[in-house]
């Protein structure tokens, strides 16, 4: 009988960080994770391509300057994702959280989710039970910029072409990565 391959989708995965954090990420199989409330919650980020990585790494090197930073790279199992480049996902999101904060409304921490204030994104990925489980998560930012390589592109009708998009991976869950190594 012949034995099944099991193939996953995945993507190759930049991060940079101090070099202790890198080191235990690549010996140690421990995750490098930011309590990050902003943007996709607690876990371990990574850039789509190591251009971003390397712009990333050299912000880290002015907020540490006394540390050597590093940069890892790894593949990232994405078949079971929150793509929030999806609307329907989104639309999903935002009817939860709505159900969510109805069941929340008198408990004490429901006070404070139940504000008229905006909430962080990160808070109520990591808040959602059922989207909490899924061990990654994908975000488009638009980093705004004057540069754009494109702008003889940019006469289409329909769309604009740009590098001022970024592609960010949140992972929760280590055995949702494989094949780490530093990156230079």
């Amino acid at each position: 009988m012949k034995e099944e391959q099991v193939i996953f989708s995945n993507i190759r995965g930049y991060h940079s960080n101090t070099e202790q954090k890198c080191k235990d990420f690549i010996e140690k199989n421990i995750l490098i994770k930011s309590d990050d409330q902003l943007f996709l919650g607690k876990g371990m980020y990574f850039w789509d391509n190591s251009t971003n990585a390397m712009e990333w790494k050299e912000t880290k090197k002015r907020q540490y300057p006394n540390d050597n930073i590093l940069t890892v790279m790894a593949r990232i199992n994405i078949d079971n994702i929150l793509d929030l480049t999806d609307k329907k996902v989104i639309d999903t999101i935002n009817e939860l959280w709505g159900k969510y904060i109805k069941k929340l409304r008198g408990n004490d921490i429901g006070k404070f989710y139940c504000s008229d204030e905006k909430v962080k994104l990160g808070v109520v990925l990591d808040s959602l039970p059922i989207i909490n489980q899924l061990p990654v998560r994908r975000i488009a930012l638009n980093y705004r910029t004057d540069y754009n390589p494109f702008y003889k592109f940019s006469n289409l009708k329909v769309c604009n072409f740009s590098s001022s998009m970024k592609m960010v991976y949140m992972v929760k869950d280590k055995n949702c990565i494989t094949d780490e190594s530093y990156y230079e």
